[in-house]
């Protein structure tokens, strides 16, 4: 009689993932806001010295909960110039995104994120030309620890736009347990670098 061992490697990386959310999610919590507001600023400098930012027409970004990086004062200086997107959140993993021209007119939604007003028929994932990502941890391979609710990655493995990881420098670590499921980002900004997937590969 043949007996089938399951492998156990899914189950180790679902812990590791659990350990490490848990460390950063503190590690941002506890983040001097006086630091944090001068890193922001550094980041979002960052950003807009990109190619691919000045030529993006449609821009998705993020709205931020828990100390991540606020990029909202990207969105109020491009504003006239660029349209902007943000996701709203539906049924089992599904993320669409609305345009949106003014932050004060959103809506909360699902997991308490300020989310817009919905609109038929949601932006075409096709026309987004980059999406600004957030995230609890990235590596230099450009992986991606979230919370673990998989919204972006289901949306970000069926959309063809430049993926940027959004983090300060102490959320890099050398290797974010990944899972078949996981999309890597082509670009990862921190207050200190930008890092090209395919240049950390090399």
């Amino acid at each position: 009689m043949e007996v089938q061992v399951l492998s156990r490697a899914p189950i180790f990386i679902f812990s590791l993932k659990i350990a490490l959310r848990e460390k950063k999610r503190l590690e941002r919590l506890a983040h001097s806001p006086g630091f944090k507001k001068r890193k922001d600023s550094a980041i979002t400098e960052k950003i807009r010295s990109l190619d691919a930012f000045k030529k993006a027409k449609f821009i998705a970004f993020y709205m931020p909960l828990h100390g991540e990086v606020d990029l909202t004062s990207l969105f109020r200086k491009y504003q006239t110039k660029k349209t902007f997107l943000l996701p709203k959140c539906f049924g089992a993993r599904t993320l669409r995104f609305y345009p949106v021209k003014n932050l004060k007119n959103l809506i909360i939604g699902k997991f308490k994120i300020p989310e817009p007003l919905p609109v038929k028929p949601s932006f075409n994932k096709k026309n987004i030309d980059l999406i600004l990502v957030p995230g609890l941890a990235f590596d230099k391979k450009g992986f991606r620890l979230g919370y673990g609710k998989g919204y972006y990655d289901s949306f970000l493995g069926k959309a063809g736009c430049i993926k940027i990881g959004i983090a300060y420098d102490f959320q890099l670590v050398k290797n974010v347990p990944a899972d078949p499921t996981d999309v890597p980002m082509d670009l990862v900004i921190t207050e200190k670098e930008v890092i090209q997937r395919h240049a950390a590969a090399a």
